[in-house]
């Protein structure tokens, strides 16, 4: 409690001018930008593929228009051709929709969960390691703060005002380098991105490749 009621005051005195602001050097500024679009990229991109991945128990658009297609052809007199290739281009858009259906696990499994993984371990981790480095930062700057406009003779108080100083900023010392540890694996974390978009383009591949020879074969 008390170190929460401390950081508001030297939020305070940040907005006073009564406390100097403690900046990170451009490197982690710019590593920690990077890093937080990533994560929210990742997270509306996972979003994405849910809405895009079909319900694998429910029937695709290619399922539902060879329904379409069948009725046509039940409908059309058997002497005409458009009969059989009602029922033929039926049969070739349920080949299709039930391997589009069945791309389905694997992307899940492939792409939607690594990505899924990464949002509930390392972002999480690297959320809290930049959490704890903003109030080690808060801290720092209030305890400098506090030394550097305290007013008393007494040598006790002026020690202790100094070791409380040195204590967060030894703190701060050390949550950088874990947040700098956390932060600096987002280009192994980016080559993954990289893994799991290229599993996803060789899955959607497969399926258009199945898909334009079973429509090849209608055509043919």
């Amino acid at each position: 409690m008390a170190n929460f009621v401390g950081r508001i005051g030297t939020k305070i005195n940040y907005a006073t001018g009564k406390a100097e602001r403690t900046e990170l050097d451009e490197n982690t500024t710019m590593l920690c930008t990077r890093y937080e679009h990533f994560r929210e990229d990742t997270d509306v991109l996972q979003g994405k593929f849910a809405d895009f991945l079909v319900n694998p128990n429910s029937m695709t658009s290619a399922e539902k228009l060879a329904e379409a297609m069948a009725q046509m052809s039940a409908h059309v007199d058997k002497s005409f051709a458009l009969n059989l290739d009602a029922l033929k281009l039926a049969e070739c858009l349920r080949v299709i929709g039930k391997a589009q259906r069945e791309i389905v696990p694997p992307i899940r499994e492939n792409v939607v969960t690594p990505m899924q993984k990464f949002l509930k371990e390392e972002a999480v981790s690297f959320k809290k390691a930049k959490s704890q480095l903003d109030a080690a930062i808060l801290d720092m700057d209030g305890s400098r703060s506090k030394r550097a406009r305290s007013v008393s003779p007494d040598p006790s108080v002026k020690a202790e005002l100094e070791r409380k100083e040195q204590e967060t900023r030894e703190i701060f010392e050390a949550k950088l380098e874990e947040f700098k540890t956390i932060a600096s694996q987002l280009p192994k974390l980016q080559s993954n991105q990289e893994d799991i978009l290229k599993a996803f383009a060789n899955s959607l591949l497969q399926f258009h490749t199945f898909a334009a020879e079973k429509l090849n074969e209608y055509l043919g």
